[in-house]
């Protein structure tokens, strides 16, 4: 991936018979749900047919981490790590905690000083 890579500032998803436009880095984190994933904003959840991979490529991976192989967390509004029972959670300032995969803790320990 080239650093000159130039990375969306939105998207639009389908809702009904509209498309609406989702901010990208207004997404808190994104779940995987099957083929589909559930994108989560202030504003609610936005139901999109692409998968956790496909946003995973087209998102900016400063901001965009994959955590778990069924999450993407946008760093910005994580607010704590904890560990809690052996595993490791990122709390996002909504309070909602996301668990980290056991093959994504070492991204996570790269991002902590």
């Amino acid at each position: 991936m080239s650093n000159n890579q130039m990375y969306p500032l939105f998207m639009f998803l389908k809702e009904g018979l509209q498309h609406k436009k989702i901010i990208l880095l207004e997404i808190q984190f994104i779940r995987a749900a099957r083929d589909y994933t559930i994108i989560y904003t202030q504003q609610g959840e936005h139901l999109s047919a692409l998968g956790i991979t496909e946003l995973e490529n087209i998102l900016d991976p400063t901001k965009f981490v994959r955590i778990h192989r069924s999450f993407i967390v946008n760093m910005i509004h994580v607010q704590t790590l904890k560990r809690m029972n052996g595993k490791i959670y990122l709390n996002l300032l909504n309070g909602n905690p996301i668990p980290v995969g056991k093959t994504y803790v070492e991204i996570i320990k790269k991002l902590i000083a």
